[in-house]
């Protein structure tokens, strides 16, 4: 009996501790709370998605890592971290040039902001073939550093998904390639992004070339455009260079003339589900980047890209995979 009476004084204490829980918090681990960034709700990434990851570091910019490889984590899966401020970076690769700086509290989860891009691309056999290359529903976005050297952080190219893609991004302003051109964008969390796309029609003029930017600049996006019918591109404005003959020597000359493709595809947003998390999230988990973080950015920018997951197929500018 006296044994009896000592082991249910003994449990007492952790049916008092149990009980003061909240009914719908799941246990977490003592001084432990989490970071991640959110999945689609099951059945709703969008076609020829590619998510993002998170790669987590410390205040000081030293890589965080809990066993994951190279430290990155994939969208859902809620990161136990010491309480304390970290930086964050959300892709596919890492580059360190685009960072956010957040908190962690006990037993709660700082959701990392992410949105989509996507795009929908006329089908390959329904597209124009002469003097040009075949396009994809190809999405990249290149990270630059301070010199101008662009480091891809993200594509969907892997997906091989000829007529739908899209990419998780974090949230802001941001520029995407789609079929080698760049198009600014702005990404908002929880949110589908249609890129807004159109069509460039060829110029009269051999050669024709659609550029996001001055044609005599070696430097600057451009694209062949096909003479049998118009090239998807991102809706925006262009310039376009083709080659006249003239009756006067050298008998041709480059003619250059600014053009405007209007929205045809796209251009619309909408919200997507996301999936419940284990924990409750910390509100306004988002802290500002300072000048006393300085120090702790250069750290994260010296740790070297970390390409994670690999990609079928080929990523250039062009956008378009290799035949």
């Amino acid at each position: 009996m006296k044994r009896t009476a000592l082991a249910l004084l003994l449990l007492l204490p952790l049916s008092a501790e149990a009980g003061s829980r909240f009914d719908d918090e799941p246990d977490a681990p003592a001084a432990t709370g989490f970071a991640a960034i959110l999945a689609p709700a099951n059945g709703l990434l969008p076609k020829g998605g590619s998510t993002a990851r998170l790669f987590v570091y410390r205040d000081d910019g030293t890589p965080f890592s809990n066993g994951a490889a190279a430290g990155s984590y994939e969208p859902g899966v809620e990161v136990a971290l010491p309480p304390g401020t970290y930086f964050a970076e959300v892709a596919r690769t890492r580059t360190g040039l685009r960072v956010s700086k957040f908190r962690v509290e006990l037993g709660k989860t700082s959701v990392i902001p992410t949105g989509w891009v996507g795009v929908t691309a006329v089908e390959p056999d329904e597209q124009p073939r002469l003097n040009c290359q075949p396009w994809f529903a190809d999405l990249t976005v290149f990270e630059r550093d301070a010199n101008g050297v662009a480091k891809m952080a993200q594509s969907n190219s892997h997906t091989e998904h000829e007529a739908f893609g899209a990419l998780q991004l974090p949230v802001g302003p941001t520029e995407v390639v789609f079929n080698g051109l760049p198009a600014a964008v702005t990404v908002k969390a929880n949110a589908v992004l249609a890129l807004p796309t159109g069509f460039a029609l060829p110029s009269m003029g051999g050669n024709p070339q659609l550029c996001a930017g001055d044609p005599a600049l070696d430097a600057t996006p451009r694209i062949n455009l096909c003479t049998d019918g118009g090239t998807q591109v991102p809706a925006g404005s262009y310039r376009v260079a083709a080659t006249i003959d003239t009756n006067r020597p050298p008998y041709t000359l480059r003619d250059e003339r600014e053009v405007t493709v209007e929205t045809a595809i796209g251009g619309a947003s909408r919200d997507l589900q996301t999936a419940r998390l284990a924990h409750r999230e910390l509100p306004d988990a988002i802290l500002p980047i300072t000048d006393a973080d300085a120090p702790a950015l250069a750290t994260i920018r010296s740790v070297g890209p970390a390409p994670l997951g690999g990609t079928k197929g080929s990523i250039r500018l062009g956008g378009s995979r290799k035949p």
